[in-house]
This record gives C-alpha cells, sequence and structure tokens, in this order.
C-alpha cells in the first residue's frame, strides 16, 4: 500500500511459476475509469494478472486491466497522433471519443471490460470491484470511498499478490502435463478460414 504504478502485474504473477505455484497479482491506481451509470473517470483502470507453470509448452500468463484497454494504449495514440478505436473511451454524456487529446480535456473517462450492459460492462465492473476488494480493503488501503473525498487525489496504489501451492493438490508434474494437454488442444482446434494458430495468453 501507500505506492505508486509497479509496471505489468506479470512481473509478479510470473514470480510464482519459478516456484511450482500459480501466481496472482492485481493492482488499484488512477482514476481514469468510469463505473456503469456514473459520470466521468471516478474508479481506477484496475488490473490483474494470473499465471500457471506448463511441462513443455509456455506457461499460461493472462495480464490484463479490467477496461477495454490500458491507458498506455491511449498514452501511445497520444504520442503518435493516432486515433483511439470507438469504443475505448467516452465523455461525461457518454458518447465516444477517438482523439486522444480530448480523454483529459473532455473529462472523458476509459471504458470498463464489456463496454455496454448488452455488451457485458458489468462483468468488467465486477472484476474492478474484485481487485479493489483484494488490493484495497483486505490491506486497509485506502479504497473509493477515500479517494472521492479527496477531489484532487490520483488515487495511489495497493497491490495484492498470491501463490498457490501446487503439491497442495497433486504433484506440480502432473498439474504441468495436464497443462500441456490442454494448451495442445486449443492449439489443435479447427481453425476459421485465414488462422494458422489459435493462441492462448502467455
Amino acid at each position: 500500500r501507500n505506492t505508486t504504478h509497479y509496471g505489468a502485474c506479470s512481473a509478479y504473477s510470473l514470480l510464482a511459476i519459478k516456484e511450482n505455484m500459480i501466481g496472482f497479482s492485481c493492482t488499484t491506481g488512477g482514476r481514469r475509469a468510469g463505473a456503469p451509470g456514473s459520470v466521468g473517470p471516478v474508479i481506477g483502470m484496475n488490473a490483474m494478472s494470473f499465471a500457471a507453470p506448463s511441462g513443455t509448452e509456455f506457461p499460461f500468463c493472462l495480464d490484463m486491466a479490467t477496461t477495454v484497454v490500458a491507458h498506455g494504449k491511449v498514452e501511445i495514440a497520444l504520442r503518435t497522433g493516432q486515433a483511439l478505436p470507438k469504443g475505448w473511451a467516452i465523455d461525461p454524456e457518454g458518447k465516444p471519443i477517438t482523439n486522444p487529446k480530448e480523454v483529459a480535456t473532455r473529462g472523458g473517462s476509459i471504458v470498463l471490460l464489456g463496454g455496454t450492459p448488452e455488451l457485458g460492462i458489468y462483468k468488467g465492473f465486477g472484476l474492478n470491484i474484485m481487485v479493489d476488494i483484494l488490493s484495497s480493503i483486505l490491506a486497509a488501503s485506502v479504497c473509493l470511498p477515500e479517494i472521492l473525498s479527496q477531489p484532487n487525489s490520483t488515487g495511489g496504489c495497493t497491490h495484492f499478490c498470491c501463490a498457490v501451492k501446487i503439491s497442495g493438490f497433486l504433484p506440480p508434474e502432473e498439474f504441468k502435463k495436464g497443462m500441456d494437454r490442454m494448451i495442445e488442444v486449443y492449439h489443435s482446434l479447427p481453425k476459421a478460414k485465414g488462422v494458422t494458430n489459435i493462441t492462448i495468453p502467455g
């Protein structure tokens, strides 16, 4: 707690797989996302990573924000002069923002995963809250009530990391073989026209 942006969540979740464990890492931070039904950027772009070891295949590693895109992508678009795809950011009236310069100047917020109620924004919202619970409330650190009571606060960052001891469930080598079999099945699924490889996080 009482920290700043810690980079990619996977830098921490991947530490666990070196010890034959499953790693999970998540972080709060920033006030750049909007909650469904709210106006403007009021909540963090909370991110998470889950990593699991495999045997011969590349380890599974999911690293994602609870928003449709990480803010770094908006910063890249700003530096390169590219437009944002519709659905990444909205203004306080819910209208799409495609000019990265306008995200801050128009009180824009980054959209949570799902984007709209019809497409599942409440799933992204639920994941966002889960990260807040693990990273903030469990650590007795600042959470949404404290952040919103300080109008000029950037929200700070708090983090949560854990490791699951695979050997408490089954021998690690057996787990890794199961991971390899699962990954092989994904790679061998029937492929759509033009697709040469089905990739999974990692």
